[in-house]
């Protein structure tokens, strides 16, 4: 037993290891706004010809960004809305997002996570009393953070012993906000030279009440008890 604790904990280092280097590589540091304005055409046709295997493909590539923790959510958000409109390319996002997200977090929990709470059972017992109390408000709070890189918050939550149903509809909500965001901006792709041109004074607001909005709940039963 101990062996196999051994061999996910290194399991879980290797894959921490993996992303890191992928995300810090600058393998795909160079795809910009502008190679997608230069090949948009030729994804509208893409579209157009074969609808449903595009968004197939997109959810696909979308699941694969995220489980690797590449840098290109955002631009494939952004293509996502260009492409598919603002409703669809945010749905098609979240979906890929959730299904790489739990898919990473499995990962994570069943290496890391396991490892790490069974090590340390008795000091965690106070930290994931407040986890089953709270972990909704929490996570949805996290996921409404657009600032906290995705891979990130999703290594953290990895670790605590959140359900993993309770994972799924959090991310997908907490998410949410920020796909239609990007897919909406997306539609004004052509416009666009810098995906900073998304974030606006009002936009950055929006975020960071709907944060504030997340930990609510907690505050409320925290002055309630």
């Amino acid at each position: 037993m101990k062996l196999l604790r051994n061999y996910r904990f290194w399991l879980g280092i290797a894959f921490v290891a993996l992303i890191l280097a992928l995300r810090f590589s600058n393998l795909f540091g160079d795809i910009s706004i502008a190679d997608l304005h230069e090949k948009r055409h030729h994804f509208q046709e893409f579209v157009a010809d074969h609808y449903l295997g595009a968004a197939a493909v997109f959810i696909g590539l979308y699941v694969l960004v995220v489980l690797l923790a590449l840098p290109l959510p955002s631009l494939c958000t952004l293509m996502g809305g260009f492409l598919f409109g603002t409703i669809w390319g945010a749905l098609f996002a979240v979906i890929g997002a959730t299904i790489g997200a739990l898919l990473f977090f499995l990962m994570i929990r069943h290496s890391l996570g396991i490892s790490i709470q069974e090590r340390y059972k008795k000091q965690l017992k106070t930290f994931n009393a407040e986890v089953k109390k709270y972990s909704a408000s929490y996570v949805i709070a996290i996921r409404f953070i657009a600032f906290i890189p995705f891979f990130i918050q999703n290594i953290l939550i990895g670790l605590t012993n959140i359900s993993l149903v309770r994972y799924a509809w959090t991310t997908m909500v907490g998410i949410l906000p920020a796909c239609f965001v990007y897919a909406y901006a997306g539609q004004r792709l052509a416009e666009m030279n810098s995906i900073t041109d998304v974030f606006s004074v009002p936009v950055l607001s929006a975020f960071i009440l709907l944060a504030l909005l997340g930990m609510v709940p907690i505050l409320i039963q925290r002055y309630i008890k």
